[in-house]
C-alpha cells in the first residue's frame, strides 16, 4: 500500500513564488508542467536584500518541500550565527525570511543525493534560468551557496 509521501512524490509539483510586502506575504502558486515532485518552492519576492541560492535540493528537502532540511545541513544555524535571523529558524519557518528581506531559491530544481551529482551543463542551464528570474525580482545581493555553482557561473568550469 503506497504511503501518503510516496503518492505525493508522483504528483506534479507546483512552484510557489511568495509575493508581497513585509506586512503581507501572499503566496502565488505557479504551475510549471516540467517541474515534478523532487523540487522546492521558491521563497521570493521583489526587491529583497539577499537571495540565498542553493545548487539544488537534497532528496529529503525535495520530498518534504522544505529548504535545507538534511540532517547534517548547517544552513539555518549559520544564517542565525551570521546575524541574518534573530533566532535559529527551522526549515518549516523559511517563509519568515521574507519578513526580514531575504529569500531562497535553487539553481537546479532536480533533487539529488549530493550536489556533486549535478553536472556542469545542467548547472549552466539552471544558472541561466535563475538569472532570468532574478533580473525580474531585482534582489540587491545573490548569495550563491556552494563552490561548484560559483565556479560554473564565473566560467572556471
Amino acid at each position: 500500500m503506497p504511503t501518503e509521501q510516496s503518492t505525493k512524490a508522483r504528483q506534479p509539483h507546483h512552484r510557489a513564488e511568495y509575493c508581497g510586502t513585509d506586512s503581507s506575504i501572499e503566496p502565488r502558486i505557479l504551475l510549471n508542467d516540467t517541474t515534478m515532485a523532487g523540487s522546492l518552492p521558491d521563497i521570493l519576492q521583489r526587491d529583497l536584500k539577499v537571495v540565498f541560492c542553493g545548487i539544488n535540493p537534497g532528496q529529503s528537502a525535495a520530498e518534504s518541500g522544505l529548504h535545507f532540511l538534511g540532517r547534517g545541513n548547517r544552513f539555518w544555524k549559520a544564517l542565525h550565527l551570521a546575524g541574518f535571523t534573530p533566532t535559529q529558524f527551522s526549515p518549516s519557518e523559511a517563509a519568515r525570511l521574507l519578513e526580514l528581506g531575504f529569500g531562497l531559491t535553487v539553481a537546479v530544481p532536480r533533487a539529488t543525493r549530493s550536489a556533486v551529482d549535478v553536472g556542469a551543463a545542467e548547472l549552466r542551464s539552471g544558472l541561466r534560468d535563475l538569472e532570468t528570474k532574478l533580473r525580474r525580482l531585482k534582489p540587491r545581493v545573490v548569495a550563491m551557496l556552494g563552490k561548484s555553482a560559483w565556479t560554473v557561473h564565473a566560467g572556471s568550469a
